[in-house]
């Protein structure tokens, strides 16, 4: 396919995606560490891009280290935490009559059933975001895929 560019009219256009692909080198590197008090070597993976692959590459969609998403978690989760934790304890040493400990336990029960919802919708929260991510990046690269870049 003999495609021109539109700017220089040159004939050295090539898809973004050949280049990208040309320009990135994996390698793997021995890195030197110390388990259980003996020295110790392992391998790790190493991708490097040319200037020109980075360019390329810098609008793809990153996925999120979901900090926000973590912080709210663990702001819910304080309250059953604490809540089962102050039903434990007020069983143990506060009740003194049947009509307290049916309301410590009561609010106990309670506080582990909030727990056990609020980890459901955690993890249906990290599914549904994972495939966004999933689905934004496949929109990019198959756009990626249609985009052509000229010179060298």
């Amino acid at each position: 396919m003999n495609v021109r560019c539109t700017r220089c009219g040159e004939d050295n256009v090539r898809n973004a995606r050949v280049i990208v692909d040309q320009d990135t080198r994996y390698t793997t590197i021995q890195v030197q560490g110390v388990v259980n008090g003996n020295a110790v070597q392992y391998p790790r993976n190493v991708t490097s891009q040319s200037e020109r692959a980075q360019a390329l590459t810098a609008d793809e969609p990153k996925e999120g280290t979901g900090c926000w998403g973590l912080l709210l978690v663990v702001m819910l989760l304080a309250v059953p935490t604490l809540g089962i934790l102050l039903s434990c304890t007020g069983i143990a040493y506060l009740a003194n009559t049947d009509s307290q400990r049916t309301q410590l336990a009561i609010w106990l029960l309670a506080s582990v059933l909030v727990f056990i919802a609020l980890i459901v919708i955690s993890t249906i929260v990290n599914r549904q975001q994972k495939n966004s991510f999933n689905r934004r990046h496949q929109n990019w690269y198959n756009m990626f895929d249609r985009r052509y870049y000229c010179g060298d």
